[in-house]
């Protein structure tokens, strides 16, 4: 689970006119050796950003995107925006709900659907980036679970 990795700040300067490929790029960097903890495992990555960025994605957890978008980790990057709101899902959490029958004066069970989840996700520059798509794997069919590009930015509902 990604709640207990080890926090080490790793400063790369990045200016207000970074593109989004830049940004984007270095918050993975950032997310990637702040999840590894053992020294060898973060230097064996350290040239292969892509092979430890599957695997810090295979990793995550339904739960994880609130460590994984913390801003004490990218507070010095530009241009971002941490969101928290709620995301479609295309497989549903039964969920049993605790009813009340006003004829009967009982209580019971009541298994609903639900199709939307409480989410964290991050903007860059005004667009939608998904870097936790492991943590919604079992109920989202996404199309590169590893790519943090959005296939369907109509499925976040941001809170206002």
């Amino acid at each position: 689970m990604l709640t207990n990795y080890i926090y080490c700040k790793i400063t790369i300067y990045m200016s207000q006119d970074s593109t989004t490929k830049e940004i984007v790029r270095e918050i993975m960097k950032r997310l990637v050796y702040n999840y590894f903890t053992e020294e060898d495992v973060i230097e064996s990555y350290f040239n292969n950003i892509e092979l430890a960025w599957e695997d810090f994605i295979d990793d995550q957890q339904l739960g994880d995107c609130e460590n994984i978008c913390d801003l004490n980790l990218l507070s010095d990057i530009p241009n971002i925006e941490v969101i928290y709101g709620l995301i479609e899902v295309d497989y549903p959490i039964y969920d049993e709900i605790l009813e009340y029958d006003n004829e009967s004066g009982d209580y019971f069970e009541n298994e609903s659907k639900v199709y939307y989840l409480p989410h964290y996700w991050i903007k860059v520059n005004g667009d939608t980036f998904e870097f936790s798509k492991g943590t919604l794997a079992d109920y989202i069919d996404w199309d590169d679970i590893y790519g943090v590009e959005t296939e369907n930015t109509e499925r976040y509902k941001e809170f206002v």
